[in-house]
């Protein structure tokens, strides 16, 4: 009796040991698909020759750019015009009491024939 407690303490710790190391490889399998995946999903910098660099700190001081796209306006209209058509067309519940079962029955049905 005890050669096999001490077979089945083995088993159940080779087990064990095993489901611990694969969880440890499949935690480092994810830590290092989602860095190489955060890389390929940032943006590329834009390589500037030394030229550019030099050129670029008076330029920024002289020159005043407006954000290109939409304004804030335009941006809160559409907003406003997508929640308004959302709650337009947001169905009311009928208090027919219909069972859905039964409808689900009934559609099936008309469907087979």
């Amino acid at each position: 009796m005890n050669e096999l407690a001490e077979s089945v303490g083995t088993v159940t710790a080779i087990g064990m040991g095993t489901v611990f190391v694969c969880l440890v490889l499949l935690y480092g399998m994810t830590l290092l698909l989602g860095s190489i995946m955060s890389r390929a999903n940032a943006p590329a910098k834009p390589a500037r020759s030394p030229a550019a660099a030099q050129d670029s700190p008076e330029t920024a001081t002289t020159e005043t750019e407006e954000p290109s796209g939409p304004s804030r306006e335009a941006i809160a209209a559409a907003i406003t015009l997508v929640l308004a058509r959302h709650r337009a067309s947001r169905s009311r519940p009928d208090d027919s009491r219909i069972d859905a079962w039964k409808l689900a029955g009934r559609v099936r049905a008309l469907r087979s024939d």
